[in-house]
């Protein structure tokens, strides 16, 4: 295995779309076609699966469109804040769950939920760790409060949305014995990677969020 931390970095400070970002782009597959030649050159060529995988896409992100959620609250409400934009975890005072959840549900271009109520596809909430109430900004849009406030920390790109937006969307390549050729396949989340793994190398998964029946329609032999 191998990994690059690019196009992250450069997708942060420039945005997705910038012409930086795209010569990365070129660059990274540059180096994936130069594997790709000496992987030819070896004997066992044709008993390597090959994947390419991403954690996750990239938004674009302006100073222009920031939601400063503690406008929203009293300070008596709030004990603890955690997180950075898009997400924010929110531990409330005693008694003031409610009163917090209720203020911000109200707030135009964002989510807020309470911890027990986050929707279950996401699969998040359930770790102690987690604060009480969960916020996401709405795509291209982020979170901040007042003291952090500079327009350089929201400019550029941003990742961390809801996994159904369309930017956060991550890519997956696949090419080897265990593959069908010319193959496309639906949408799927991450996490099924793994037990798409552990089933090509014949290995016993360890329990996951992953379901290898989402995609297992890509392998020769299902």
């Amino acid at each position: 295995t191998f990994y690059f931390h690019e196009p992250d970095a450069v997708g942060h400070k420039k945005g997705p779309d910038s012409p930086e970002t795209a010569q990365m782009i070129m660059h990274l597959d540059s180096l994936v076609g130069r594997f790709l030649k000496k992987l030819d050159r070896l004997p066992i060529k044709d008993q390597v699966n090959f994947i390419i995988v991403s954690d996750h896409g990239m938004g674009n992100i302006s100073p222009e469109r920031v939601v400063f959620f503690e406008d929203y609250l009293k300070p008596a409400w709030v004990d603890t804040f955690l997180g950075s934009n898009p997400t924010y975890l929110l531990q409330p005072n005693f008694g003031y769950t409610d009163s917090v959840v209720m203020a911000l549900s109200k707030v135009p271009h964002m989510q807020a939920w309470k911890k027990s109520e986050i929707p279950a596809r996401l699969q998040y909430g359930t770790n102690p760790r987690i604060y009480d109430v969960v916020l996401v900004a709405d795509s291209a849009w982020s979170l901040g409060k007042h003291k952090r406030f500079s327009p350089s920390r929201y400019t550029g790109g941003a990742h961390g949305y809801d996994n159904a937006d369309n930017d956060m969307g991550a890519i997956f390549y696949a090419i080897g014995p265990a593959f069908k050729s010319g193959y496309t396949q639906l949408k799927f989340s991450n996490v099924d990677v793994y037990p798409l793994l552990t089933h090509i190398l014949k290995l016993k998964p360890a329990p996951n969020d992953g379901n290898l029946n989402d995609v297992q329609g890509m392998l020769v032999k299902p």
